[in-house]
């Protein structure tokens, strides 16, 4: 609630509430009327002018409030302030952990003048931390935690609490808060999301609702920095977890705390707005959790600013929504959860191995090693990364949009980003799949494939669900070769959108079914494919024990042979000498003089 007076000649008044302007004031006052700001007996605020009330908030305070002021202009003055129905704040409740105290660094103590209280009794200590008061010479910091020693009355006050140590001390903390945090440093879910050791979460890539990482433990609190970008952390219901997706849309949150550009917040729930706030946050510690009561609270500097009126259905874990590129949550802990048990899923194979079958449950809880969680990869010396467009690979698909349609992907000509995407509307939906069959001019042994998707528009890497089927021929019938399921139970390695195979696959005809979108959630979920590349080598049509031999007599040419006998599509036509070639891998086709391999 703020009463701003304005430079000039006294004409007006402006009056604010949590950074919304909600009235001016036009008229006469000078520097000697005496303003007033107070609360009516029906414990709403008013502000006054020389005994007259100029305007009455329509909005009760939820609590205490306190004296505050903030300052624009040099020499700028107020004069003769008082204080009407001062009331001392009281220290809420704490509770006490005997031989306990915080492994971390105190922030009022720092071997030279910082030196934190002594002379204290246990309540006059907790009383320090619950008021987050300054101790002489210290930072001014919100206080999670305090250690009190009885012995010299000593009090040293934490901002964070990573783990709790046995020692000669006295823990003290808020009541039903959790006994320890710890700084987050893996999650699950959209990899366009790293996570580094020191609890700094960025998107790296992509722009759009449709990233959304989560951790896999029941958690009671949550404490975090925003970066001035669109983010919403929160909590999501722990009975959820076996659904959730890494493209999930801001409104799957139970409980979001969404951080805006300018450093102010809007707090939803489910989908749902419930608060504003558009104060100026820049540095702040938030937090969000559950209290004693069962409720969620949503805390800026160890103030409450909102609290929620609808109860948790069970447990909850932090989860968040990402927007923007390059936003960032810094300094994440969480509170009163276990630590994540990683698994070889979570592990990085070197190269030349990718990660064993069923990964996400080899490991658990134990130290990862690549003999426990890779295997070596099929080698081949003369692979190579290739555009299909440049192999003469053709492509089809009923789903695709015809202004992007599948050859786009193929990337036929250097350094050109072609992308293709399916139709409006044509995305993946429940047990839905979107289709496309490759054609490769010849056979090829493919041991990997990758694509980028399309990060410059705002999607994220998006197929984290989809197979690789080989065939006789464009129209199959086709046999399943590669199955990808969401992350971590890949059966091969997996580097954003980087695929290796464990056997390879060899065939002149390829269906790749999309069962995953990124999510985007304008356009019906569409599945959008940028710059595919596979790994692998040709395969010879004619293999060096046939070459040069002749065919066999009263043949007249190839066409003719290719025309009245091998209507199948096993045979080639080596244009380089005029001849027929037999694929390397072709299979009985059919009965009919086709089946003799040993002719070229």
């Amino acid at each position: 609630w703020g009463f701003c007076c304005r430079p000039g000649r006294g004409t007006y008044l402006d009056f604010y509430e949590s950074g919304r302007h909600v009235k001016r004031w036009h008229g006469k006052w000078r520097t000697n009327s005496v303003m007033q700001v107070r609360l009516n007996k029906q414990g709403r605020v008013e502000y006054v002018k020389s005994g007259t009330v100029l305007h009455t908030s329509g909005k009760k305070p939820s609590g205490p409030v306190m004296f505050a002021v903030a300052w624009h202009d040099h020499r700028s003055r107020m004069t003769q302030v008082k204080v009407c129905g001062r009331v001392p704040l009281k220290a809420g409740p704490y509770d006490a952990y005997n031989g306990k105290t915080c492994t971390g660094r105190s922030y009022t103590k720092d071997g030279m003048k910082c030196n934190g209280w002594s002379g204290l009794t246990e309540k006059k200590c907790w009383e320090k931390c619950s008021l987050a008061e300054q101790a002489p010479n210290c930072p001014l910091k919100p206080c999670y935690a305090a250690a009190f020693t009885k012995s010299g009355g000593k009090c040293h006050l934490y901002d964070s609490c990573e783990d709790v140590a046995e020692t000669g001390l006295k823990l003290l903390k808020h009541k039903g808060a959790p006994k320890s945090c710890f700084t987050v440093k893996k999650t699950r879910g959209s990899l366009s999301v790293s996570v580094s050791k020191d609890g700094l979460m960025q998107r790296k890539y992509g722009r759009g609702w449709n990233a959304f990482t989560w951790y896999p433990t029941k958690a009671q609190a949550v404490i975090f920095k925003c970066s001035s970008h669109h983010i919403m952390p929160g909590f999501v219901d722990a009975s959820r977890l076996s659904s959730l997706s890494p493209s999930m849309a801001w409104n799957q949150l139970n409980y979001g705390f969404c951080c805006r550009p300018g450093y102010w917040f809007d707090l939803f729930e489910r989908g749902r707005h419930v608060h504003r706030n558009r104060a100026r946050w820049q540095n702040a510690v938030f937090e969000v959790r559950v209290n004693a009561a069962g409720k969620v609270e949503y805390v800026a500097n160890g103030q409450i600013q909102y609290t929620s009126g609808r109860k948790p259905p069970g447990d909850v874990m932090f989860a968040t929504s990402w927007h923007d590129t390059n936003s960032k949550l810094s300094d994440v802990k969480l509170c009163g959860s276990e630590r994540m048990k990683l698994t070889c899923a979570d592990y990085k194979c070197p190269r030349g191995k990718a990660l064993k079958p069923n990964a996400e449950k080899l490991a658990e809880g134990q130290k990862l090693t690549k003999e426990k969680c890779c295997q070596d990869l099929p080698k081949c010396k003369k692979c190579k990364w290739f555009f299909p467009g440049w192999r003469q690979v053709t492509c089809q698909s009923t789903a695709w949009d015809q202004n992007y349609n599948c050859d786009k992907a193929l990337t036929r000509a250097k350094n050109r980003h072609w992308a293709w995407h399916s139709r409006n509307g044509m995305g993946v939906r429940g047990n839905s799949k979107v289709e496309m069959q490759l054609t490769f001019h010849q056979p090829h042994k493919l041991y990997g494939w990758r694509e980028q998707c399309a990060a410059p528009w705002g999607a994220m890497c998006c197929l984290n669900k989809f197979k690789i089927q080989k065939g006789d021929s464009v129209k199959g019938p086709w046999t399943s070769v590669y199955a990808n399921s969401a992350g971590p139970s890949n059966r091969g390695s997996y580097k954003g959108a980087e695929f290796y195979f464990l056997e390879p696959v060899q065939s002149k005809y390829l269906n790749m079914v999309f069962e995953s979108n990124h999510g985007d959630p304008h356009y019906g979920g569409r599945v959008v494919i940028r710059q595919m590349e596979f790994y692998g080598l040709p395969v010879a049509g004619t293999s060096r024990a046939c070459r040069g031999q002749k065919m066999p007599e009263g043949e007249t040419g190839c066409g003719h042979m290719l025309e009245q006998k091998c209507k199948g599509s096993f045979w080639e036509i080596d244009t380089r000498r005029f001849q027929c070639a037999w694929v390397e891998d072709a299979m009985e086709a059919g009965g009919g003089s086709c089946v003799t391999k040993n002719w070229c």
